[in-house]
């Protein structure tokens, strides 16, 4: 079975947006 890069690359796109933002926002809502 293939590995289907693009979606596995999209994936860890969403997760490192998702803790970008988390972080970001913990960040800012500890300032």
């Amino acid at each position: 079975m293939p590995l289907h890069l693009g979606h596995v690359f999209s994936e860890l796109d969403d997760l490192l947006y998702q803790m970008l933002e988390w972080l970001s926002s913990s960040f800012l809502g500890s300032v």
